[in-house]
């Protein structure tokens, strides 16, 4: 509940939880004594059910510094909101909520990474002030929701503190990150933000949901809602604290709670063990990623989020994602960056081992390299005239027509690299009854394709092969095809 009266342990709890991420920030937390509640400056904040609603609080504070008479006299069409290209949904959404209008979302250029580059503020500030524009806020990522990647935060920091612009910092999936000696630094420059957004339900051990916006000063939230309620709102003597005048909701769960189990459970140094325990994870995975010249990674990982793709389409991507899905084994979500589509992994699992990311490797080497997904980059390459499709060779028309009939990797290279399909005894390697030396057969299948093409390279001959599988089914594949 919002309101002491109405659940004071929850309420008691959620004071106690805002206070320990506070100091986690670096920003100073609320007295305890009930008296001082409102004097002098130091923090507040608010837990609220997702990142979503806390990042809506977050932009209604600012509005109401930007703008204090707002929530009378309604917005006066001069707001605008400086955002990474890369920013949540959520922040589009909130504007949207707002009536602010998302025609109003000014977009500052990124570096390679995905990462907000602050050389490209001043004109982009210039830019929006040209346009009639007031800035509301600058909302930064810690981290991305896509690749993970962190944005410079004491930069942009110092430029909002130096022109006095608000500077919210969208930690949801991040800020767990300032728990750990190791990766804290992730976050350097937090402390000058304006305000925070930071879920516990996503990297410290939380169920769903329990998130959190938090400010450096307690007075910029407790201006954001400005409304009376005779039945919730008078003078009263009471040893907790109402939460309803800075947040959306009044009757809510006992988030603080949910989180406040698991610090007691894990303490600190649990949690930072847990997330840099899947930091690392990630970094290994990468690593291994790295070493398959057929699997392209857009960065290098700086939380628990890997994005890659196998060589080919956006469709092959969404392709390969499906079939891993269908296997059971594991669960990866996919997202757009820098205009093409990604595989995206987000280790959150406390159990997820190195076993398991080989594992998934090796099933994206299987299902990336084999199957529809092989025989459709082939067409593609046949249907776009590059020089990669004269490598294909003469394949089947009454294939082309058939989805269902699509052959494995192995068959196409055989076709690929010119092999009658008609004769039982290539090379000699089928000769003798029974042999089954079906490493050797797929090692010379690979090496007459690639012979053929002249050394050409192209993802359906990239390697990454079980040769063993390739020559067993080259040899079913070839003696099915002189029956």
């Amino acid at each position: 509940m919002a309101i002491y009266e109405m659940g004071p342990g929850a309420a008691a709890i959620e004071y106690f939880v805002v206070n320990w991420m506070l100091e986690k920030i670096g920003w100073t937390p609320a007295p305890l004594e009930p008296g001082r509640w409102t004097e002098g400056t130091f923090g507040g904040g608010v837990l609220t059910h997702g990142g979503s609603l806390a990042n809506l609080t977050a932009l209604i504070a600012a509005r109401s510094a930007v703008r204090p008479d707002a929530w009378r006299q309604g917005n006066p069409g001069d707001l605008a909101v400086m955002v990474s290209g890369t920013h949540h949904y959520r922040i589009e959404r909130a504007v949207g909520i707002l009536g602010l209008g998302t025609r109003n979302l000014y977009d500052v250029p990124t570096d390679a990474r995905g990462a907000m580059d602050p050389r490209a503020l001043p004109p982009t500030l210039a830019r929006l002030r040209a346009d009639g524009k007031t800035p509301l806020a600058l909302v930064a990522n810690a981290c991305s929701t896509a690749v993970g990647v962190y944005d410079r935060l004491r930069p942009l920091g110092e430029f909002c503190r130096d022109r006095d612009l608000w500077f919210h910092v969208d930690g949801a999936h991040g800020a767990a990150a300032l728990l750990s000696p190791a990766y804290r630094h992730r976050l350097d420059g937090v402390e000058l933000a304006s305000s925070l957004t930071w879920d516990a339900h996503k990297m410290m051990r939380t169920s769903s949901v329990c998130a959190a916006l938090l400010v450096r000063d307690h007075r910029t939230l407790d201006a954001a809602f400005q409304q009376e309620a005779s039945y919730l709102f008078h003078d009263k003597e009471q040893p907790g604290f109402d939460f309803l005048h800075r947040a959306v909701e009044c009757t809510k769960s006992g988030l603080g709670l949910r989180f406040y189990w698991v610090l007691a459970a894990l303490g600190e140094e649990g949690l930072a063990r847990y997330v840099e325990r899947q930091y690392r994870l990630a970094a290994r995975a990468y690593d291994d990623l790295q070493g398959l010249g057929w699997v392209e990674t857009p960065v290098a990982p700086e939380s628990n989020i890997l994005c890659f793709r196998v060589r080919g389409s956006d469709a092959r991507q969404l392709d390969l994602r499906k079939r891993i899905l269908a296997a059971g084994d594991f669960y990866l979500t996919s997202t757009q960056f820098q205009d093409r589509r990604y595989l995206r992994l987000v280790f959150m699992n406390p159990d997820t081992t190195l076993d398991d990311v080989e594992r998934l490797t090796e099933q994206i080497r299987r299902f990336g390299t084999d199957g529809p997904i092989a025989w459709r980059e082939i067409e593609e390459h046949r249907q776009e005239g590059s020089e990669a499709s004269k490598c294909c060779g003469d394949l089947p028309p009454s294939l082309l027509s058939t989805p269902s009939a699509y052959p494995t990797t192995c068959e196409i290279v055989a076709v690929s690299a010119g092999f009658d399909r008609r004769e039982r005894d290539w090379g000699g390697l089928l000769a003798t009854p029974g042999r089954e030396d079906y490493r050797a057969i797929g090692e010379s299948v690979e090496e007459h394709a690639r012979l053929r093409c002249q050394g050409r390279r192209f993802g359906v001959l990239e390697g990454g092969y079980n040769h063993a599988v390739l020559g067993r089914n080259v040899e079913s594949f070839l003696q099915g095809s002189s029956d």
